[in-house]
């Protein structure tokens, strides 16, 4: 898989992600999962409002961090042992990526189009080979 993405690339993903940042977008990724899962609840501890805050501001980080790789890199990685250590598995994260989709696609509406969502998809694919990259390395 090429780990690299082109300018044009890029600015989708950091015009989407600034296009949601500040909307539902997120309630509706984690409505969307419970709906699709509902027992990855589970894996959720504590309030769910934080859960939506913290992967807005992880996301937030990875697409602005897009234009210098090598800096969020370890903490992909290091996000990556996280999920492992909670047991989400490939299934989960094939879940999780359908309800991100949703969420982004009602957000964005007729802007989300089959070649945002090529590049959304090689992004998610990226980030989460990158995340598990080093779940069994010390």
């Amino acid at each position: 898989m090429e780990y690299t993405f082109t300018k044009e690339e890029i600015q989708v993903i950091q015009d989407t992600f600034k296009k949601v940042q500040f909307t539902d977008c997120w309630k509706l990724l984690y409505d969307k999962l419970f709906e699709l899962d509902p027992d990855s609840a589970k894996l959720f501890k504590g309030d769910i409002g934080e859960q939506q805050h913290r992967i807005m501001n992880m996301m937030k980080t990875v697409s602005e961090g897009l234009n210098n790789p090598n800096i969020i890199l370890p903490a992909i990685q290091d996000l990556g042992k996280r999920h492992a250590h909670y047991g989400v598995d490939e299934k989960q994260y094939e879940t999780f990526k359908a309800s991100l989709f949703h969420a982004l696609k009602t957000i964005t509406g007729n802007e989300w189009n089959e070649q945002t969502e090529k590049i959304w998809d090689k992004f998610y694919q990226i980030l989460v080979s990158v995340m598990n990259s080093n779940v069994y390395k010390g």
